[in-house]
């Protein structure tokens, strides 16, 4: 499953925007222009495939999401076409509480790289997963493609743990005590071996030296050979080997609203 268009409705900071979507597509924006509520809007329809049961915090969740200017004034909608034309959206109307087709939905993969929790969860879910022990080579050779000083990594499962550590080539011991943007390489990479339909990477660079957001980059664009990517980004000219028709800028209009816009060429 692809997202070929997202629809929102009085939600956050949106009054009403119709976006289509490429397999690779750069979002950014001014701080505070509403880029991350684009995340949240895609995120809403995990919880509500993991949460299908409790229509009450479902409602709860959208009502205090609801724009706070518009209020109930109009109904809080969010909806997305696929590439196989299936619409699937929620929609709040007053106290009736409408949810099309989620059992039509992908897997979607929401990460925030300035969200420390959601970083750990993403490495946890690949170690859990497995899938390192068939894919640990090529793992240790994209790490230390950005990250030179780095020998040899391993993960393993302590007491049913998930845990990891690595080996610096001018200290022979395996350690677990490594800096933010380390981490997030270490995230960022476990993602190349994942089977998400959709990924929605906010601030990737977090953390990480200047020098080094081309090597990001890079594998950025391996995982969009695989899943549709949406990065959202505050320094989209590392991405500047994305066409220029792939990138939209979110403003805020002069009633405070989210717009999103293309960017010029």
């Amino acid at each position: 499953m692809k997202i070929k268009k997202i629809y929102i409705s009085n939600y956050l900071t949106f009054d009403e925007i119709s976006l289509y979507l490429n397999d690779f597509q750069i979002i950014t924006g001014q701080n505070g222009s509403g880029k991350k509520n684009l995340a949240k809007a895609l995120d809403l329809f995990n919880f509500v495939q993991k949460n299908i049961l409790e229509l009450s915090e479902i409602k709860q969740l959208l009502e205090s999401d609801r724009n706070f200017v518009l209020g109930n004034s109009k109904n809080t909608i969010v909806s997305i076409l696929t590439d196989k034309d299936k619409e699937i959206s929620i929609e709040l109307s007053n106290d009736n509480l409408k949810v099309n087709n989620i059992k039509k939905l992908g897997k979607i993969k929401i990460i925030n790289f300035a969200d420390d929790y959601e970083v750990f969860s993403t490495i946890d879910k690949f170690i859990e997963s497995e899938k390192y022990t068939s894919c640990r080579k090529e793992f240790k050779k994209m790490l230390t493609y950005i990250f030179p000083h780095i020998k040899d990594i391993i993960f393993y499962k302590e007491r049913g743990i998930p845990n990891y550590k690595v080996k610096y080539v001018y200290y022979d011991k395996y350690v677990s005590n490594i800096s933010q943007g380390e981490r997030n390489v270490i995230a960022l990479i476990s993602l190349l071996f994942s089977n998400y339909d959709v990924l929605v990477i906010s601030y990737p660079e977090i953390g990480v030296y200047y020098q080094n957001y081309s090597k990001i980059a890079n594998i950025i664009s391996k995982i969009a050979q695989e899943s549709q990517v949406i990065v959202i980004t505050n320094t989209p000219f590392i991405f500047d080997f994305v066409p220029k028709d792939r990138f939209y800028i979110v403003k805020r209009n002069e009633l405070g609203f989210s717009i999103i816009e293309k960017v010029e060429s």
